[in-house]
């Protein structure tokens, strides 16, 4: 399920990303903002 975060992130057009998933993506050591 992170994985799925992880690649919406790094898409080129990410969808909005709720602030609970952009505060789990920062404890796993990924940066929502690229």
């Amino acid at each position: 399920r992170s994985q799925l975060l992880v690649e919406a992130a790094q898409a080129p057009n990410p969808p909005p990303i709720p602030p609970t998933a952009v505060k789990r993506l920062a404890e796993l050591g990924v940066t929502a903002k690229s």
